[in-house]
């Protein structure tokens, strides 16, 4: 697969519940460089990293302060676990896939079709 041609997390594809989001992380490390964990529902503190805008380039680097780690657009994968959650954040899907195709983003949740 290409990893700027087409997006991998396009082909991320449902699976039950309880399974998604071990098969989520799986296929972020083996088909990325890394890959970066978000569950809003565990963690609801990273709903507030989109309350501000739904600028790309910002989320992505607060989302870098916020777990002191580099996410590189491109390289690697960032999946938003029960991103229901958060509707700020789902509208940010598009606008990620509109402004920012290059960042790889897989959402997951027990209510996304």
């Amino acid at each position: 697969m290409e990893k700027f041609g087409s997006t991998k997390a396009a082909d991320f594809t449902w699976c039950a519940a309880g399974w998604q989001d071990v098969f989520a992380q799986e296929f972020g490390q083996k088909e990325f460089r890394n890959c970066h964990y978000f569950n809003f529902e565990e963690d609801e503190r990273i709903s507030q990293i989109f309350e501000k805008d739904l600028k790309p380039q910002r989320i992505i680097d607060e989302l870098r302060f916020y777990r002191n780690s580099n996410i590189d657009p491109g390289q690697d994968i960032v999946i938003f676990d029960e991103i229901q959650r958060c509707g700020r954040a789902l509208t940010s899907l598009n606008i990620f896939t509109k402004k920012c195709p290059i960042v790889q983003c897989a959402p997951q949740g027990r209510f996304l079709g």
